[in-house]
Formats: C-alpha cells, structure tokens, sequence
C-alpha cells in the first residue's frame, strides 16, 4: 500500500525528532503534534491532500528561547525529506504585534525558507492578520537539512 504525502510527512516528522526526548510526537493518517510541554507545541493536519502547520503556540514563560522556530524547523525538516509542501498560515490570535503586522509564526517560518503563495490574503476578523506561505518541496532546505543531505558534519 502506498503512503500519502501526509503519511509520508509524518513518517520523517518522528525521524527528525528521533533524537529529542523533550518533544512527543503524536501523527496518524489525519493529523500529527508536536509537543515540547504543557503549552508549547505545533500541530499539522491534512487538508486536502495538503500538509498544513494549522495550530501552534508558545508559552509565556517560553518566549524568545527559540522552542517556536526549533519547532517549526523540524516540520520543514520533515516536509524537505518527506519531499512534500508545507502550508501555513499565520494568525495573531494573542495580539502579540500591532494589528495589520505580520505574525511573528509568519516570521519565523520566513527566516526558514517560505515563501508567499501568490498574492497577500487578507481576512479581518478581531484584529486578525493572515498571511499564507509554503515551503517548496524542491527548495535546498535548511543548512543542516542541506549538510545531512550531503553528510557533511
């Protein structure tokens, strides 16, 4: 039986998690999280056929320690070896930066190598802002996705 991309996806989720024993990692045909503790974690779905990082926050007591980017970049770490998309869209649902701002979920997975899908959606609702981003399956990835790639250490 063949895999689905989601399926896929997951399978190389707990592979690049392997190696953390902070983190649980929970994936089934439908949907997959990844948690490092009570309130930080990020949760992917499948959508259509597409991988999503729908949900995902950060502890307070968490901030600026880097658990939300490591987060994220073990999903496109997964997504890169998996060789599938990665859809997300960020939304500033704890107000944390001023209305109309990107999301700081959007920041982070700018810095790991998404890109806009077209043009900037919109949807105004409580001082929302959503920005849609994917990160291509066929991009040269993360640097140490790249130096694992070529077994450089």
């Amino acid at each position: 039986m063949t895999q689905t991309n989601f399926e896929k996806f997951v399978n190389a989720l707990r592979y690049v998690t392997r190696n953390n024993t902070n983190l649980n990692v929970r994936g089934n045909k439908y949907n997959a999280e990844i948690k490092y503790a009570n309130n930080t974690y990020l949760r992917f779905s499948n959508q259509n056929g597409k991988v999503w990082a729908w949900k995902g926050q950060t502890a307070p007591n968490k901030y600026q320690q880097g658990i939300g980017t490591r987060l994220r970049k073990y999903g496109v770490n997964a997504a890169y070896l998996a060789g599938v998309r990665l859809y997300h869209e960020g939304i500033n649902v704890r107000n944390q930066v001023p209305p109309m701002s990107m999301p700081i979920s959007t920041r982070i997975m700018r810095k790991l190598g998404a890109v806009p899908t077209g043009p900037r959606r919109l949807r105004f609702r409580k001082k929302k802002y959503s920005f849609l981003s994917v990160v291509p399956a066929h991009s040269k990835g993360t640097r140490s996705m790249t130096r694992r790639k070529n077994n450089i250490k």
